[in-house]
């Protein structure tokens, strides 16, 4: 039941870390109300009590309990309230604790577009008006400024949560978007999952540049859109060269949407997103039945089925960044290195197996690529239709 306060999607928490100008060093953090309330959740579903929790009240709409973050206690118990913002995180340098003490906050009743790429936008941030009425805590997100008594500011710092770990269900996922603007340099990091381990923020951009790659190596991998236009490519290229044109033109394509979607010229709006998603499946559809009739030959058709691919992977790393993350050119560069290498291994071990088929006896490769792109053509026609319904 307490799960219920974890609504479907990713819910990103963002940490910026920057330099206090009167010493130390000030962290920037925007969280989800309910990963706050972890120890309580753990609790109630432990002794399998309801839920209840300081600063919570609840309301009843109609057959369903409704949980509130009630403005009034905050309020009246400040101190309070500022230690469960600051107990939600432990700090170290030179593994040492580090005191952190909360300045400040504000409570918003959904996830805001408040951009945390400088200490000057988060503070801009943390003076917004306050709410009228008290928010749906389910959905509440909560900006913070913590000073951190750091005796070297601008020293690696260690991160981690300080609350246990919680199952989430399958529709629900953290991301945690760290940047660190302490110096001349912006470069964020982002770590998956509840922050159970110790984080290192030490702005260094190898430590950054393998993040990103890794995360491009990940989305291409784990997204068998992807996965299968690559198959699709590796088994319709009959020789190097019509290999290499047809790579490379599906490569720049899926280029020039990633870095046009980070320039601001696609749009991020929800059915602009399922319709691209739409499109991904339907060029599968194509590849994949191309390449079974021997089709698949003009580099020009594979550089358009790029483009709409990168959009497909613009919204996979705005997720990961999040908004207003700073190092965008960076951050793009490192990520579209990761998606290549990703699509270097599918294709060299796609070509492998392929290759290893055509040594055995008999027709057997012949046999193998046709089940393989029939499979991938149904696979992605129900996605097509699946996607396009979600249009409707």
């Amino acid at each position: 039941m307490s799960l219920a306060h974890f609504q479907e999607g990713t819910k990103p928490r963002t940490i910026l870390i920057a330099d206090d100008p009167e010493g130390g060093v000030t962290a920037f953090i925007h969280i989800p109300a309910p990963l706050l309330y972890v120890r309580e959740i753990v609790a109630a579903q432990a002794d399998q009590v309801p839920f209840e929790a300081e600063f919570l009240e609840t309301r009843r709409v109609g057959n369903a309990l409704t949980f509130l973050l009630s403005q009034t206690d905050i309020d009246a118990a400040p101190e309070a309230f500022a230690a469960r913002l600051a107990s939600a995180h432990e700090w170290q340098q030179n593994g040492r604790p580090v005191a952190a003490t909360v300045l400040r906050w504000r409570l918003y009743d959904d996830r805001p577009d408040s951009a945390f790429s400088s200490a000057e936008d988060a503070r801009a941030a943390l003076t917004g008006p306050g709410l009228v009425e008290d928010p749906n805590f389910g959905t509440t997100y909560i900006d913070f400024e913590l000073h951190l008594d750091a005796p070297m500011p601008r020293a690696e710092l260690a991160l981690r949560s300080a609350l246990p770990f919680l199952p989430l269900p399958d529709n629900v996922a953290n991301d945690n978007h760290i940047r660190d603007v302490r110096g001349d340099h912006a470069l964020p990091v982002t770590e998956p999952g509840q922050l159970q381990n110790w984080v290192r923020i030490d702005g260094s951009a190898w430590r950054a540049v393998g993040a990103f790659v890794w995360q491009g190596i990940v989305h291409i991998l784990v997204g068998l859109d992807h996965v299968f236009i690559v198959i699709c490519i590796g088994l319709a290229a009959g020789s190097l060269v019509r290999l290499v044109s047809l790579v490379s033109a599906f490569t720049i394509g899926h280029a020039v949407t990633l870095v046009a979607a980070f320039l601001g010229y696609v749009p991020q709006v929800v059915w602009f997103i399922l319709a691209v998603e739409t499109g991904i499946a339907v060029t599968v559809v194509y590849t994949a039945a191309a390449a079974y009739f021997g089709r698949l030959e003009a580099p020009w058709v594979m550089g358009a089925v790029g483009l709409l691919h990168g959009l497909g992977f613009s919204f996979v790393l705005s997720e990961i960044l999040g908004p207003g993350a700073p190092g965008l050119l960076f951050s793009l560069a490192s990520f579209t290195v990761g998606i290549e290498l990703g699509q270097l291994a599918i294709l060299a071990v796609t070509l492998l197996v392929s290759w290893g088929l055509t040594q055995a006896s008999g027709d057997t490769h012949l046999w193998a690529r046709r089940a393989t792109l029939s499979a991938i053509t149904m696979v992605a026609a129900y996605w097509a239709l699946e996607r396009a319904y979600r249009l409707i």
